[in-house]
């Protein structure tokens, strides 16, 4: 049992509270449709209906994209439901191929629609309009559109309506609109948190919203704010009203629940996982059901103590369904619609081919019969024949899934006998592997089958029976074991029950496998290269490979050898980085990422091991020459060291505890220092100044912008400088003049990055992404990304393309892909919790590092795959920096620095004494200097701590530190201060 957490209500109040939702459920409404996202506005998930005990898929529905919206199910069992692609159906009862009207939106849908008792359905888009359509008037192509909202920002919460029809909706900005029927406006309120969770509405009338920054608030039916309640993180699911209470569960998976009077807290629940979406219904009996983000579904008692917890197979962001029975309904990222007691035993899964996101919808299905004897086999018709007709018994459940599909579970009368989950394992071996063919059998009424045949290359094989129940309730496993003669088998399975129904699986035609394969032919390597093949002293060079296996058996691995400058043996490297996608016909391509710290030139080689350790070698004699590595023109050319960002420097820091010089400039310095191949130093202020010195701390020259410069600058080619101001501009200055100027439509506090052929890439508070020609400011192309751009790009260079990674306040990651050969697209790679400022930093293998203000660090694969987070104790705006033995880096406004392994797991952190906004510079030798800001101590700090998180020395200034330290020729470290000066810090003419 889970703890209750805080109980912070007297239990009389509590039991109250228990006795009143008995009496509730008694008089709740006798509407069976389901007309929103968790049925109604109350958010409740509860419908007055029983959902099937024995499941049937009995229809399904193609759209043209993932359905990630959940189902509308209207009093007639029309089923409205959008996709991606912004294709909006109404279909039929029975999802036959021909929807009963369509219309093409223009614009992803997520949110799920809102269906009014007079038949109007509201339906939100991404691209932030609200429409409405009359449903009773709309025919085939023919959709009347009433009206058309368009709100500020994107639209992908669920609408829901007010007691007298008026709708709400809340966009991703923060906005909350009220129209009435007519589309005018009622009234809006504005939230600085943005909306990532639907609104719900009270029995009075009270509108509840919670924001990204984790506040709920209760709005009156005039837009009044009636009361706050922080919980302390964001919120991604909807609330939940009941009675006279509000349910919120936030992002780091705890439960509040609130007294809809006056917002004070009831109780709280802590699961220890995180809500990434899941948002709680509400039984009968005032139980509370909800999902999480590792896969637990708990079910909590009315008064905040655990019930009992279920764990499913994946993530769920899908809110449950409640029927009268209190039978329970929840999606899965594991591709299974899941169906549980209320005692929290498992019912049925129903597995489709797409993870489910969606929420289901439970709702009336209109009784369908044809002519073929109520789904009776009699041998001539087909699977889909038989698993398409037929009567059904009470409501139905609706969901849909990402491989496209809107399906409709049931409860068959007289059902035929169905096969599911048919295999063979393994699907490859020699004439010696035993090979065993499984599949579910299920027939209602229960009987045993007279046929239980698996065919296999045309032979039938009778197959016995190996567990009861082992895919749910009367679906039994039957197998079949064999071995199998040298080549490509095929198979599939026929079953007849004892009234004479049968049933084959697939429906025609085969399963391809199991492949018996001869003696063993070793891995086959083509098309090795590195890219670039020259670079300079610090940067990353990939090699990849493309690689085959004869026999098609697994590859098991692929290595690198590597050998160069500084090496006394060649180093292996085991290549992990699998790129997905094929080049050619069955060829794979595997790269790695290295930082080479020698110059000179390298060569190399690739190895495969297959499963039966066949070794394959590319070249198959000598080796490859390259690559190149060439000195470092500039030390530090940029913020973050490198186009990369991973903060590591080829030079060593310094070796003594001196200050050399201290220039002062006419306001505090944020931005983070960059120093030219001549050496000089280059720094904004907040004066709107940049400054520039020589490295023996000489004014050499300043140059004045419009606003404050909180950019780092990047230095290029004879010493031009890059940097943008808050007055709009991004800048190029040589010498003090200016080369050029370009505006942009917000602040530019990105700092620039240089990309490949002479691309500048700077993000901007206009939420755009922009790519400008560094000889004449030209704009070659932006992308709008639709959220304030603070962080620093961060690029990764592949043969075809950079890809350029960066954070935005809305919480993501987006990958940004610049073609060589023209082209840009863009990709929404992960979500996080809270805002990002971090700038994201890539590793050697291609993964993204980065923190956000949800208080984690985190690492994503190039495939935007979650590899690991790290949790601290706040928001985390400091960048990562990674060693070169894959280290992460990373400070807290907790105090804390953290350094992690390359899995995610604890090195060591070491408490600083106040917040780090700034990020970490890394040395040749494993050393960190970091700064700290200035909010319980004297001032601000420069820390250097060595490779294990011991204090070697610190600096203290008379203000924050929150630049970023540069590391430069000579063991000298650079950094700002809010104290208004640059700071030369080190040597080595003193080494002990």
């Amino acid at each position: 049992m889970g703890s209750p957490g805080r109980r912070l209500a007297p239990l009389g109040l509590l039991l109250i509270s228990f006795v009143l939702s008995v009496s509730w459920a008694s008089a709740a409404s006798t509407d069976v449709a389901w007309r929103m996202l968790q049925r109604d506005s109350q958010r409740s998930g509860l419908v007055d209906g029983v959902g099937p005990v024995i499941p049937d898929v009995l229809f399904e529905f193609e759209t043209a994209y993932w359905v990630r919206s959940s189902c509308v199910v209207a009093p007639d069992g029309s089923v409205l439901v959008g996709s991606y692609m912004g294709m909006f159906y109404c279909l039929e009862p029975d999802l036959r191929t021909t929807p009963r009207w369509w219309v093409d939106l223009g614009s992803d849908i997520e949110g799920t629609p809102c269906l009014a008792p007079e038949g109007i359905v509201y339906v939100p888009t991404m691209d932030g309009r609200l429409i409405c359509i009359d449903t009773n008037t709309s025919s085939g192509s023919l959709v009347e559109i009433k009206w058309t909202y368009q709100g500020p920002a994107s639209l992908k919460t669920s609408p829901c309506l007010m007691p007298d029809g008026a709708v709400v909706a809340t966009f991703s900005d923060g906005t909350l609109v009220v129209l009435e029927r007519d589309g005018n406006v009622r009234w809006t309120f504005s939230s600085q948190g943005g909306f990532e969770a639907s609104p719900a509405i009270a029995h009075d009338g009270t509108v509840i919203v919670a924001d990204g920054e984790g506040r709920v608030t209760a709005l009156s039916r005039q837009g009044s704010v009636r009361w706050t309640y922080d919980t302390l993180s964001t919120v991604l699911s909807s609330p939940t009203t009941h009675l006279d209470m509000v349910y919120v569960v936030s992002y780091d998976g705890v439960v509040h629940a609130l007294s809809l009077a006056d917002g004070s807290p009831i109780w709280t629940f802590k699961t220890g996982y995180l809500n990434t979406g899941s948002s709680p219904a509400v039984d009968s009996d005032g139980t509370l059901y909800f999902g999480t983000q590792e896969g637990t579904f708990f079910a909590l008692w009315p008064y905040g103590a655990e019930k009992w917890r279920f764990t499913a197979a994946g993530e769920i962001q899908s809110s449950p369904a409640v029927d009268a029975d209190g039978k329970v309904y929840f999606g899965c990222s594991d591709y299974c619609l899941y169906c549980l007691d209320r005692e929290g035993d498992l019912l049925w899964t129903e597995r489709t081919r797409g993870k489910i996101t969606s929420s289901p919808a439970i709702g009336p299905a209109e009784p369908f019969v044809d002519g073929n004897g109520n789904g009776v086999c009699d041998g001539d018709e087909t699977f889909e024949d038989v698993n398409f007709n037929g009567q059904w018994d009470g409501n139905c459940v609706y969901v849909g899934s990402w491989d496209r599909t809107v399906i409709v579970v049931g409860q068959k009368i007289d059902a035929v006998p169905r096969l599911s989950d048919g295999y063979v394992s393994p699907e490859e071996g020699d004439v010696s592997t035993v090979f065993t063919f499984s599949v579910g059998y299920f027939s209602d009424p229960s009987s045993e089958p007279k046929t239980t045949w698996v065919v296999i290359d045309g032979s039938p094989y009778d197959m016995a029976l190996y567990r009861e129940d082992y895919y749910g309730p009367g679906i039994d496993e039957y197998r079949f074991e064999t071995q199998l003669p040298v080549g490509n088998h095929n198979f599939y399975f026929a079953f007849c029950d004892a009234d004479g129904d049968s049933v084959r699986l697939p429906t025609d035609g085969s399963i391809d496998g199991p492949s018996v394969k001869p003696d063993n032919r070793p891995p086959i390597l083509l098309a090795g290269f590195v890219s670039p093949a020259s670079a300079t002293l610090g940067s990353t060079f990939t090699f990849t490979v493309d690689v085959t296996d004869p026999d098609t058996d697994v590859i098991t691995g692929v290595y690198l050898v590597l050998n160069g400058p500084g090496m006394t043996e060649p180093a292996v490297y085991l290549v992990q980085d699998f790129v997905a996608s094929t080049t050619h016909d069955g060829y794979y391509t595997f790269r790695k990422g290295l930082v080479l710290d020698h110059v000179g030139e390298y060569e190399y080689l690739f190895g495969a091991i297959d499963s039966r350790d066949g070794v394959g070698v590319l070249p198959p004699e000598g080796w490859y020459h390259g690559p190149t590595v060439t000195p470092c023109t500039s030390p530090w050319p940029m913020y973050r060291q490198n186009r990369n960002h991973t903060g590591l420097s080829v030079l060593e820091g310094p070796y003594i505890y001196t200050l050399r010089w201290a220039g002062r400039t006419g306001g505090g310095i944020v931005s983070s220092p960059c120093i030219g191949a001549s050496g000089n130093i280059y720094v904004g202020s907040l004066d709107g100044s940049l400054y520039a010195y020589s490295r023996d701390g000489v004014p050499l020259w300043s140059y004045a912008t419009g606003d404050k410069i909180a950019s780092s600058p990047a230095v290029g080619y004879e010493d031009v400088v890059y940097f943008g101001s808050d007055d709009g501009y991004l800048y190029a200055v040589r010498d003090g003049t200016l080369m050029w100027r370009t505006q942009m439509d917000g602040k530019v506090r990105s700092s620039p990055v240089m990309g490949t052929g002479g691309a500048i890439y700077v993000g901007c508070n206009d939420g755009r992404l922009y790519a400008l020609d560094k000889d004449t400011g030209a704009v070659q192309w932006r992308y709008n990304i639709g959220a304030w751009i603070n962080s620093s790009p961060a690029v990764w260079r592949l043969p075809d393309r950079d890809i350029i990674y960066v954070t935005a306040m809305d919480g993501n990651l987006y990958a940004v892909h610049n073609l060589d050969a023209g082209g840009v697209y863009c990709l929404k790679m992960f979500h996080t919790g809270h805002w990002i400022t971090s700038s994201p930093c890539v590793g050697p293998d291609g993964t993204i590092y980065f923190g956000s203000n949800d208080g984690n660090i985190y690492a994503i694969d190039p495939e935007g795959n979650l590899q690991w987070s790290y949790p601290t104790n706040s928001w985390v705006r400091s960048s990562p920096a990674i060693d070169k033995d894959g280290n992460v880096y990373a400070g807290s406004l907790d105090h804390h620095l953290y350094c992690l392994d390359s899995e995610g797991e604890l090195n060591w952190m070491v408490d600083l004494g106040d917040q780090i906004i700034g990020s970490c510079a890394l040395d040749a030798r494993g050393y960190v200097y970091v700064g700290t800001n200035y909010t319980t101590t004297e001032g601000g700090k420069e820390f250097c701590l060595d490779r294990e998180g011991n204090i070697e020395w610190v600096f203290q200034t008379s203000d924050a530190v929150n630049s970023s330290p540069a590391i430069g020729d000579g063991n000298m470290v650079y950094f700002g201060s809010l104290d208004w000066n640059l700071y030369a810090f080190g040597g080595r003419d003193e080494q002990a």
